[in-house]
């Protein structure tokens, strides 16, 4: 994500714990609120919406599928204060699948679920800096789903 200039196409949409993608987003009028930024790439998806930093905001989680990059967007309400990278999984089977606050400290993690072995992993989080990956257990029937 180095080229994550500040451009309309991400918006923070009413409120909701969701961030939406769109191709036009002129930051005027209702709109100029909302807009956060964009990310150029298409290959990278918000995964997540949940406080990472610890502040009491909720923050962005990014994933690129492909590449298996996660970055974090810190915020205040609609400012995005940085971009943090988190880290890389290289296995494409791997996906975020959920964010909590797993170890309670008052900060999200990131739950990590293989789509074809059925493994969990839970990376333990301090603000956008990886402490651990923590290995859950595995469900051997992959048709089950970890739901939110």
């Amino acid at each position: 994500m180095a080229s994550l200039e500040p451009r309309p196409g991400v918006a923070l949409a009413e409120g909701r714990r969701r961030a939406a993608a769109r191709e036009a987003c002129p930051c005027e009028g209702d709109n100029a609120a909302a807009c956060v930024g964009s990310v150029p790439d298409t290959g990278y998806q918000v995964k997540g919406v949940a406080d990472f930093t610890g502040d009491g905001k909720a923050d962005i989680l990014w994933h690129h599928a492909t590449r298996g990059e996660v970055w974090i967007w810190p915020m205040d309400g609609a400012t995005r204060l940085a971009e943090a990278y988190v880290g890389t999984v290289s296995d494409a089977s791997y996906r975020p699948v959920n964010c909590g606050d797993y170890d309670l400290d008052g900060k999200a993690d990131i739950a990590w679920h293989h789509a074809t072995r059925g493994e969990v992993w839970v990376w333990l989080l301090d603000g956008t800096t990886r402490l651990s990956e923590t290995w859950v257990g595995k469900v051997p029937d992959v048709g089950y789903r970890i739901i939110r």
